[in-house]
């Protein structure tokens, strides 16, 4: 099929689409089409956008650490917390008969602005780091979209993958089964995301461990689809592809909560188990424990940086493998902190 190049960004969408024609399954719907032309769309201006913020996020933090270390912010503090003691003071010392008395116009003004400049110093690297991320607080929509709909982006790729297995020949077949093992990889990475990259849910609410056990569930049926393929080989593949377009159609309505039926599920399947915070955990005490590491040895001062960044990055290809460099915010985070 060819793309128009007017419209660059119908790569994957054709890819898609000729995709399913071979695994002879339905096109896929004009709003997950328009939606992944959407994504690809803003896909040129997002790692730009993730440069800038992450940029911005370690040169400001580590305009906070140097301000730290050279006293300046404590003398600030110090100035704002002066007229608060000086109250303090006057209560213990009787000179005052309530606390309200206390409370004058210094004392409130200086809560207030320590209050400003507590938000000032850290609001900036806050929000740059969530919309590095596309987070919920990212202020470019363009991330919050790549970030929403990144399931649909896997979900097409993974589809996209196992029409190339069913077309491949012999000798292209095992290299074309690697790459859907990986792509079936990192749909489920973003299966058990999706509760938190909806957008749909407030941070604390109590529908997310239901959500998160589905999601789990899902994987656990998804791991079971791809098995079959080592079994029955090509008559695996449809299956497989239909049930990555159902849970691709119950994400783009925002079923997140049903994106299989019961029916669709295996007799005594177990949820999977998510190791993701246990990972990122794991990541950020070994870099820091790097960190540390590299300050008691007699290291050049310009040469420390690069140090914890290489083990930062060997830690994180370690842990996460080829999805490393989704993780590389954290260790901006970590070495500008």
């Amino acid at each position: 099929m060819r793309i128009s190049k007017s419209r660059p960004n119908e790569g994957l969408v054709s890819k898609l689409t000729t995709s399913l024609e071979r695994l002879e399954l339905p096109s896929a719907p004009r709003k997950m089409r328009a939606l992944l032309r959407a994504r690809l769309y803003r896909s040129g201006r997002v790692p730009l956008i993730g440069l800038s913020c992450s940029f911005l996020a370690v040169v400001w933090t580590d305009g906070m650490v140097s301000n730290f270390i050279q006293g300046n912010a404590q003398r600030i503090y110090l100035q704002f917390s002066q007229p608060t003691v000086n109250g303090w003071h006057s209560i213990e010392s009787g000179r005052f008969r309530s606390i309200n008395e206390t409370l004058t116009s210094p004392t409130l003004k200086a809560i207030f602005f320590a209050a400003i400049w507590t938000a000032f110093q850290w609001l900036p690297p806050v929000l740059a780091y969530h919309t590095a991320l596309g987070h919920r607080w990212s202020l470019s929509r363009k991330t919050r979209i790549w970030k929403r709909y990144g399931v649909l982006d896997s979900i097409a790729r993974g589809v996209t993958a196992c029409g190339d297995v069913m077309g491949a020949s012999p000798a292209r077949r095992p290299g074309a089964q690697r790459h859907l093992a990986k792509q079936i990889s990192l749909i489920e990475d973003s299966i058990l995301k999706i509760h938190r990259n909806s957008g749909q849910l407030p941070f604390r609410s109590h529908r997310r461990r239901e959500l998160r056990k589905h999601a789990q569930l899902v994987v656990s049926q998804l791991r079971n689809a791809e098995s079959r393929i080592d079994a029955d080989g090509d008559v695996a593949l449809t299956p497989l592809a239909s049930l990555l377009m159902k849970i691709g159609t119950r994400a783009m309505e925002g079923r997140i909560g049903a994106l299989l039926d019961k029916e669709d599920f295996e007799p005594d399947l177990r949820p999977v188990r998510d190791w993701e915070p246990l990972r990122l955990a794991a990541a950020a005490v070994l870099i820091a424990g790097c960190a540390v590491g590299v300050s008691l040895l007699s290291v050049p001062d310009d040469v420390t940086p690069y140090v914890i960044g290489g083990c930062g990055v060997a830690i994180l290809a370690l842990l996460y493998g080829r999805r490393a460099h989704n993780f590389l915010g954290l260790l901006d985070a970590i070495r500008g902190a």
